[in-house]
């Protein structure tokens, strides 16, 4: 059981893995991951049998792995709630693992940027949170927010924003909205 948590990085830490639980069984499964990258691929319309889509599903696959084996304790091939928060308060959250969290955010950002401009649209974050199931006009939202108006995330912002999101205690943080608008 992870302490040390203040009851806004909870509340962030399970509304990421509420966003992962495609199927909303409770636990974090392969087949969450896999549709995920289905979800993705069918907002870029991607054709099932390019290599692409196939490296896109292997990449999935890889990180509910990865997940797996760090997060799932009781070996059970899933990953539950709980499990979930006690691996990302106890590894990231709580001990504030800036490095670990800033390359895990670079990876986001990469995949974000599907254009490799080097900046976040709005059409490349909308794409990316449709992944989710998060409905565009609330994407749209968060994205407004998070880029203030200005209409793009630079690499900087965004790194910023994405370790808020997991370390911050701060409720008006923006970087708390950048998986959606927390409920």
């Amino acid at each position: 059981m992870t302490t040390g948590l203040t009851d806004l990085q909870r509340k962030k830490l399970e509304h990421a893995f509420h966003l992962w639980d495609a199927d909303h069984n409770g636990q974090i499964e392969l087949n969450d991951y896999l549709q995920y990258a289905d979800n993705i691929a069918a907002v870029l319309k991607l054709d099932a049998n390019s290599q692409y889509y196939k490296s896109l599903k292997t990449k999935f696959h890889d990180l509910f792995e990865k997940l797996r084996k760090s997060a799932d304790k009781d070996l059970d091939g899933k990953v539950s709630l709980q499990e979930f928060v006690d691996h990302y308060g106890n590894d990231f959250v709580i001990p504030k693992k800036i490095e670990a969290l800033t390359l895990i955010g670079s990876d986001v950002f990469k995949f974000i940027d599907s254009n490799g401009d080097g900046t976040i649209s709005i059409e490349e974050y909308v794409g990316f949170l449709a992944g989710w199931r998060v409905p565009e006009d609330e994407a749209k939202n968060a994205f407004s927010l998070l880029t203030k108006g200005t209409g793009t995330l630079s690499y900087d912002d965004y790194l910023h924003l994405f370790n808020d999101f997991w370390l911050s205690t701060d409720p008006n943080a923006l970087g708390n909205s950048i998986f959606s608008i927390i409920k």
